[in-house]
């Protein structure tokens, strides 16, 4: 479905890379390099908000939005999309079986990819231990999930039926005024609260859906527990305090809070999380 003819959805959202595409950023039109990582669509169904910073409101909605995206299926509108599908030998036949009636609309095609990304998670090990097959994870995995839980204080923000809140949050990586920028959710609602801010992405499957973080700058889940114990990233140098956005940049997510942890614990939690 994009302009070129070269791009489809599985291009960064491949089922054997866990429905990623391996890389730190994705790239689409004419090579173009974007700024994220391709989110896992596991849990894409679940969510109340998609793409890392909230942009979209449901599953339709983002399925609509890479077409148009200049750095990704760079459609110049949805009509040629639309036109596109109509004059293939296939989609019109099968669009007037799954709809009850003859005609291809992007209507349609949203309802379709949505209703395709609702049949995609399943189960991991982690959940057949919560419905009783409690020797299939190591003690080792089963002291990482205690820790998950109380010292480490990833539930805080990975919680409930998905392990996410579905809030947005400052890590201290969005790099202000540095080369690998990116100001979040600020883009998307003009808040200065919301500068630096992400989405919490839910940690199901993600030993298969690496590398890690909206930039994809953590290849190893061990970087990523790092990261946490230390208190997150550094947003903003005191060289851009006159910024009037730099306070916001600066300031860290109070959930985001250094961690005695030992290295036996760091690895206890890797190997829960390789379970999830």
């Amino acid at each position: 479905m994009s302009k070129s003819g070269h791009f489809s959805c599985q291009s960064c959202h491949h089922r054997q890379l866990g429905w990623g595409d391996g890389l730190p950023c994705s790239f689409g039109h004419g090579r173009q390099e974007g700024r994220r990582n391709a989110p896992s669509l596991f849990t894409a169904a679940a969510q109340d908000s998609l793409f890392w910073d909230g942009r979209a409101a449901s599953l339709g909605e983002q399925a609509l939005g890479p077409l148009l995206a200049p750095d990704e299926m760079a459609n110049d509108d949805l009509v040629s999309v639309v036109t596109r599908l109509q004059a293939t030998e296939t989609y019109p036949a099968e669009m007037a079986v799954v709809f009850g009636s003859p005609g291809v609309n992007i209507s349609r095609i949203a309802t379709a990819i949505a209703a395709f990304q609702r049949t995609l998670d399943r189960p991991t090990r982690f959940d057949r231990f919560l419905r009783g097959t409690k020797d299939i994870l190591s003690d080792e995995a089963i002291w990482g999930l205690h820790l998950f839980r109380t010292k480490a204080r990833c539930a805080n923000c990975h919680m409930g039926p998905n392990l996410t809140d579905g809030k947005f949050h400052n890590l201290g990586l969005s790099y202000y005024n540095r080369k690998l920028e990116d100001r979040g959710r600020y883009a998307v609602t003009g808040d200065p609260r919301d500068v630096g801010k992400f989405k919490t992405p839910s940690p199901r499957h993600l030993n298969h859906t690496g590398p890690y973080m909206h930039n994809g700058v953590f290849p190893l889940l061990r970087g990523l527990v790092n990261l946490y114990a230390i208190g997150g990233g550094r947003s903003a140098r005191e060289l851009d305090k006159d910024d009037p956005l730099f306070p916001h940049a600066a300031t860290k997510s109070p959930q985001i809070k250094r961690l005695d942890l030992t290295n036996a614990e760091r690895e206890a939690i890797v190997a829960f999380l390789k379970e999830i």
